[in-house]
């Protein structure tokens, strides 16, 4: 089970996310995933260079723990010599440990398919990392009627 996040929770107001606090930004190894249990969510956290990363740790094609995969900067073949690849270290990407499918750190997008991994908004604040979370969801069901009504 991973460590639990330090919930310490602000909200921005009606409508905004939740906002929890990570740990000091020392914490967090340069290009390794950290994984962390963030308000009932599993989530991974990634550091590459000055900036911060974080996913939810399920892979959209088949379910696998994806932030256990491989980090990596991306691959690409060179733009005036398509035989010869290159590496673009301001791309990373993590690869799924079950079928080596590769998702872009940025935005979750996948580079095989449609799919995309769920991402949160994470930031170093005041030498803290801090991701915010979606609110909490309204439950939609109704009071149970009066006896006699």
């Amino acid at each position: 089970m991973p460590p639990e996040a330090q919930a310490s929770r602000a909200s921005a107001g009606r409508g905004a996310g939740v906002h929890v606090e990570l740990g000091a930004v020392d914490e967090f190894t340069d290009r390794k995933m950290r994984i962390l249990e963030v308000e009932g969510r599993e989530l991974g956290i990634l550091r590459w260079g000055d900036s911060f990363y974080a996913f939810r740790n399920v892979c959209p094609h088949i379910g696998a723990r994806v932030c256990t995969g491989a980090v990596r900067p991306v691959i690409k073949a060179d733009r005036d010599n398509p035989w010869k690849l290159v590496v673009d270290d301001e791309r990373p990407v993590i690869i799924c440990p079950w079928h080596r499918w590769p998702f872009e750190v940025r935005d979750g997008r996948s580079l095989i398919d449609r799919l995309r991994l769920k991402t949160y908004p994470v930031s170093a604040v005041g030498g803290r990392v801090v991701v915010e979370l979606p609110p909490p969801r309204r439950s939609r069901r109704t009071p149970p009627a009066e006896a006699g009504a």
